[in-house]
């Protein structure tokens, strides 16, 4: 895998399909005949804001997947709509492997069930190609909160219904739920504050205007915590935890022990109904690329490979999961 070329990705698709168009680029061959990718551009949507870790890795991905399988890739972030607009342009895109995208298992599942139940697809609707990352979940403060553990924040909570903020990455994150999850079932109402990715909520966080951040363990928390301007205070993990945060509590060991998964996967996706010669190189290319050593320094443990099989598995799940949220 080659160093990331930043100067080819363009944050707007039209922008960069107009860029193509102007040096005389062909797209006559759209790849649908046997020689995809062929001259087509092809459009990979990141429904998340430019320079967070989803960005930064999807954008590791893309370089990778372009030097594996050819082809003029151009990255997308198409933000807001709580992903809804992102999964649309995905799943409704004529399936001839030029549309692709990053897509986590909230924006495919929580979304359409309980953030936007008009949101027009279900997680059953996607190309699934393969996961690229699986995060734990971590409750965060500043370094200098007044929160020292779990239960400070718990019982400042308690005493004060709704005063402590939190922020997350959108209203349809798993963080999110787990949230209003913990106001209903638990008793103790914190306040959720959704942004349109990791780098506002975490900026968020940095300039104290929120009290603390619940996130993936990606690789943007692990800086902050390495360089000690962020201390965990707790982690939805349910399995084995990284080195970095064995001795964080878990909300299960706190009292919280039925609450949805906060685990993160992302998985790439395109629209269903791709063909078997692009879902078969293209899931090879992207189990290679999450292998390699450069994906792997910047995502470290978060780099994790499932295939199309595994990632519908987890799909299915977490989608039984917030079925009783529902009911």
């Amino acid at each position: 895998m080659k160093r990331v070329r930043w100067s080819v990705y363009i944050a707007g698709a039209a922008v960069g399909l107009a860029a193509l168009t102007a040096c005389g680029a062909d797209t006559s061959s759209d790849g649908s005949a046997g020689d995809w990718p062929g001259n087509k551009p092809i459009r990979y949507i990141v429904p998340y804001s430019p320079g967070g870790a989803v960005d930064v890795s999807s954008r590791l991905i893309v370089d990778c997947l372009a030097d594996e399988v050819g082809g003029r890739w151009v990255v997308d972030n198409l933000t807001g709509a709580a992903g809804v607009e992102a999964m649309n342009k995905i799943i409704n895109a004529t399936p001839d492997g030029h549309t692709f995208g990053t897509v986590s298992h909230s924006m495919a599942v929580a979304t359409p069930l309980l953030v936007a139940k008009d949101a027009g697809y279900t997680y059953e609707d996607f190309g699934w190609i393969g996961q690229i990352a699986l995060y734990p979940s971590l409750l965060l403060v500043q370094s200098d909160s007044p929160y020292k553990t779990m239960e400070d924040l718990i019982d400042a909570a308690k005493a004060k219904p709704g005063s402590i903020s939190v922020a997350t990455s959108g209203a349809q994150s798993s963080f999110h739920l787990a949230l209003g999850q913990i106001a209903d079932e638990y008793g103790v109402k914190l306040t959720g504050v959704p942004f349109p990715g990791d780098a506002d909520a975490i900026a968020a966080l940095l300039g104290g205007q929120v009290d603390a951040r619940f996130s993936g363990l990606n690789p943007d928390a692990l800086k902050y915590i390495e360089s000690g301007d962020f201390r965990p205070l707790a982690t939805g993990a349910t399995g084995a935890v990284p080195d970095v945060i064995k001795d964080v509590p878990t909300l299960e060991s706190l009292g919280f022990t039925d609450l949805i998964s906060t685990d993160t996967t992302f998985a790439v996706a395109g629209p269903k109904g791709l063909s078997d010669e692009v879902t078969k190189k293209l899931t090879a290319a992207t189990e290679k690329c999450v292998g390699s050593d450069e994906y792997k320094n910047v995502m470290k443990f978060q780099a994790k490979f499932g295939d199309s099989d595994e990632v519908l598995a987890f799909m299915k799940k977490y989608d039984a999961n917030l079925q009783r949220l529902v009911k």
